[in-house]
């Protein structure tokens, strides 16, 4: 039995195509997206880049340690209630 599971009609731990996803590697769709930036664009800005990869890399480990401490519905439920939340709050913010 697969060590996987089905939520919502899909199955977790896989990337889109059906491929599993590989820790620590870029996305092909994510590299092809920047390569194909009009070079007239406005140049990232690095503080931006960086505060960016930062809250990822530290919501990684910290999403790893949570996750070896917690199990079962809860963290499904949490995530599920979290994204919701964050639109309300975008909306909230960009209507005032």
């Amino acid at each position: 039995m697969s060590s996987v599971t089905p939520v919502a009609g899909r199955r977790l731990g896989r990337a889109a195509g059906g491929r599993r996803a590989r820790a620590g590697r870029p996305d092909s769709r994510s590299l092809a997206s920047l390569a194909t930036r009009p070079s007239g664009a406005t140049a990232l800005e690095p503080a931006v880049v960086g505060s960016f990869a930062g809250a990822a890399i530290l919501g990684a480990w910290d999403g790893g340690r949570l996750a070896a401490k917690v199990s079962g519905p809860r963290p499904q439920r949490l995530f599920a209630l979290v994204p919701p939340a964050v639109a309300v709050l975008v909306l909230a913010d960009a209507l005032t």
